[in-house]
């Protein structure tokens, strides 16, 4: 038979029982949500010090920067880009970059002019064959007579240029070179000057069997 202290005490059992459960649960609760924000802050700390870390691995000021080995900047470039990788605070490391940025820039901007001459000297080329005065049927004849008027004229230096540039197929250089040549085209042809004994230097005359066109 039960008495009603009996029925109390198993009231108050129960319920003593639920808030236990209760707390447990919430202190599970509580535990893992605890657990979730310390992870997630952890990872965003960890991810933050990668970033620095990176950052740094560049930064501090050297006491003096040098350029890579086998670069062919200028001195003006090197002291311009030594400045800014000061004034930003990077190490050799960190200048480095830098200069890997500037050879990636120029090696596209040499491309593109290689691209550009490739196709004026192609449209020099069209243009001098196609030219009535020394193009067409006359072009060869012409290449010839240009010849001599470069054997006159033209120092060794303006060859050398003339010939890297791709000018020598330029259609107004041949034809300045075409008229001197015509205009030279005689047995003799006297410039001017002398040597001290009256006789003509040879600096100064174009001998027609001395200048065959090849």
């Amino acid at each position: 038979m039960t008495t009603p202290n009996d029925a109390a005490a198993g009231t108050a059992s129960s319920e003593n029982g639920a808030g236990a459960g209760n707390t447990g649960a919430g202190g599970a609760g509580t535990s893992g949500n605890t657990k979730v924000s310390v992870d997630a802050s952890a990872t965003q700390s960890t991810g933050a010090g990668a970033g620095a870390g990176a950052a740094n691995e560049y930064h501090g000021t050297a006491d003096k920067y040098s350029a890579p080995q086998g670069s062919t900047y200028s001195q003006a470039f090197n002291d311009e880009l030594h400045a800014a990788a000061k004034d930003l605070g990077l190490n050799q490391k960190g200048l480095d970059k830098l200069y890997g940025v500037a050879g990636r820039h120029m090696k596209s901007v040499q491309q593109e002019f290689d691209a550009a001459h490739s196709a004026n000297t192609k449209q020099w080329l069209e243009a001098v064959t196609n030219d009535k005065e020394i193009g067409g049927d006359r072009l060869d004849e012409s290449r010839a007579i240009a010849a001599k008027g470069m054997d006159f004229a033209a120092s060794p230096e303006l060859r050398a240029i003339m010939k890297e540039s791709g000018l020598e197929n330029h259609p107004e250089f041949l034809r300045a070179f075409y008229r001197v040549g015509k205009a030279v085209s005689e047995d003799k042809f006297v410039r001017g000057g002398g040597s001290q004994n009256g006789e003509k230097s040879p600096l100064f005359t174009y001998d027609k069997s001395d200048h065959q066109a090849s």
